[in-house]
């Protein structure tokens, strides 16, 4: 009986918020998808995972993750809903000052980074639209300890609330830009319309590893990113990346590769034809994530979870500095 309560319920958490980013595509100027779009994979929990369970868990179930799932949905309603509260005539130039005021907002929030990139078409998913192209990129950091029994209950419940915490984080953000005069149009965590490691790669907030996640300063690959599209055309967009360093230690790790419970993780990164890059099977990744308490084995896995960012640069540097001296 409560497994059949939770599977229905959360198949018309997903329709909702599906119903609710497609009335964006009817929306004046929105910016659509393109022929070199990816289709958004479904992150979702299957219920074999429920079988696995516990009877107290299936209970917590209900107690603690439920509640999330159902902030998640209305999290996206909100940010759709809220689009008519975007002013007639919005602002587009913000000074330093106000970008400064902003981001100090954002941490004091719980977003543990902010960056800022302009979105390319191919980088909204399939059948989804936005309202700007000028971003916002959030990221917030998940429990390490939790992550740290992946697969589980606990990594699951940990994975959820971060997607509902940062979406909520997402939508305040919106309303402060509008609150000072400027359009705006949030993307929560969970679901999202955009391809958010390779935007957050983009805006110079770290690299993705060979597992496809963004590997940055703090959190490592720990992460969930969301986004602002907003009518500020003078964002401090940067091309600059000071974490390339990240791929040549991954190019000669693969621990992800190997700890893979599917073995979704490609040797060799495929090259798509919009030049973006697939790191995993999508297909292999998500049965697996679905039927196993949304794995996060990966995550657990990576040296920049466990070791720590500044540990492994730290080592990276100190092999360069050897390096350099030895051809001197």
């Amino acid at each position: 009986m409560i497994k059949e309560f939770i599977s229905g319920y959360r198949e018309k958490t997903y329709e909702k918020m599906n119903k609710a980013e497609e009335k964006i595509l009817e929306m004046k100027g929105v910016i659509l998808y393109n022929e070199l779009s990816r289709e958004r994979g479904t992150v979702t929990i299957d219920d074999n995972s429920f079988k696995e369970m516990a009877f107290f868990q299936k209970l917590q179930f209900l107690k603690r993750i439920l509640p999330n799932l159902r902030r998640c949905r209305n999290i996206q309603s909100k940010s759709v809903e809220s689009l008519i509260e975007n002013p007639g005539h919005p602002k587009t130039i913000a000074d330093k000052a106000f970008i400064a005021s902003l981001e100090k907002e954002a941490k004091l929030m719980g977003v543990n980074a902010v960056g800022y990139v302009k979105v390319p078409r191919g980088s909204i998913f399939k059948n989804r639209g936005i309202l700007y192209e000028n971003a916002i990129i959030l990221t917030m950091e998940m429990d390490k300890e939790k992550i740290g029994k992946a697969p589980s209950f606990d990594t699951m419940d940990n994975v959820i609330k971060t997607y509902a915490d940062l979406g909520e984080m997402a939508n305040e953000i919106a309303s402060s830009l509008r609150k000072n005069g400027y359009g705006a149009h949030a993307s929560p965590a969970l679901g999202g319309l955009v391809f958010y490691p390779a935007l957050a790669e983009k805006a110079g907030m770290g690299v993705r590893g060979r597992h496809g996640l963004l590997i940055s300063p703090g959190c490592g690959p720990r992460q969930r990113i969301a986004a602002v599209f907003t009518s500020i055309e003078n964002l401090p967009v940067s091309a600059d990346n000071s974490h390339e360093w990240i791929r040549d230690f991954c190019k000669n790790c693969g621990r992800c590769i190997k700890k893979c419970p599917p073995g979704a993780i490609y040797e060799t990164p495929v090259k798509m034809a919009n030049e973006e890059i697939r790191f995993v099977d999508g297909e292999k990744c998500l049965q697996y994530f679905s039927k196993n308490y949304g794995c996060s084995v990966c995550i657990k896995e990576c040296p920049f979870n466990t070791v720590g960012y500044d540990n492994i640069k730290a080592g990276h540097d100190r092999k360069n500095r050897a390096s350099s001296k030895d051809k001197t």
